[in-house]
């Protein structure tokens, strides 16, 4: 023990006479451990940490390849059109960014958000914390609103209250019934406070927006007046390309 005393002051006496190599050497070890700490961070978090999903291999992501973009985002429609024709995947589900004006309390703020398919979190294997899961029959035109909140909004705006599934939001100045709190470690979004249906609040935008929608007969930007008339397939294909924000697609299988 004597020795080992000894030694340290020995040490100590040097790295005082050599300031310099002391500093040298201080920022060396600095740097090799904070190298190594980030280092295993990531493999730990992407080898050995399993995934937060149930059955994380069997989930895939889709993307679609346009304009010279080969992870190019996805427009609803072909969403849609790949859900109904799918023989590949167990199910799918969609989600887009969107932000909501959220008002009627205290404090009127700006909440990040998502418009999502009914299949969002029975995909990812996801069950809320509080309250239910989206059912398919609301994700419609003409359903009533309803939203999903996260853990931090539910215990901002609501104290935590077991009872929020008795509550309402007004978002963008719409009333939406709160059905469920997602669960406080649903990471796969990093920054979200509410998730709404996609089908029902685009059909609530596009009324909102009327003027901005192609109808039967109409002229399209860049179009001869009166190119698409009245066909059907003509209109579904040009709102793929134009009328529909982009979405991202995730696919369980």
């Amino acid at each position: 023990m004597e020795a080992l005393r000894q030694d340290l002051r020995y040490g100590l006496r040097m790295l005082m006479a050599r300031p310099s190599f002391t500093v040298v050497a201080i920022l060396a070890l600095a740097l090799g451990i904070g190298v190594n700490s980030a280092i295993f961070s990531v493999v730990n978090g992407v080898l050995l940490k399993p995934l937060g999903y149930k059955e994380p291999d069997r989930l895939v992501r889709v993307w679609e390849k346009w304009g010279g973009f080969d992870q190019g985002s996805v427009a609803y429609l072909n969403f849609k059109d790949w859900r109904e024709r799918n023989t590949s995947f167990e199910k799918m589900a969609t989600y887009r960014s969107r932000g909501f004006n959220l008002t009627g309390g205290d404090q009127p703020e700006r909440v990040p958000g998502r418009q999502v398919s009914a299949e969002l979190l029975s995909v990812l294997g996801a069950t809320p914390a509080v309250g239910r899961d989206f059912r398919p029959d609301e994700d419609r035109e003409g359903a009533s609103p309803v939203v999903m909140i996260s853990d931090s909004l539910w215990k901002r705006r609501f104290g935590g209250s077991p009872s929020v599934t008795e509550q309402s939001l007004i978002l963008n100045d719409q009333p939406y019934q709160v059905i469920g709190v997602l669960p406080a470690d649903f990471h796969f979004f990093s920054n979200v406070d509410v998730l709404v249906l996609i089908e029902a609040s685009q059909a609530r935008e596009l009324k909102e927006h009327d003027d901005d929608c192609h109808r039967p007969g109409a002229a399209i930007p860049g179009q001869q007046q009166g190119t698409l008339g009245h066909d059907p397939v003509a209109l579904r294909r040009h709102s793929r390309r134009r009328a529909q924000p982009p979405a991202h697609a995730v696919s369980g299988g």
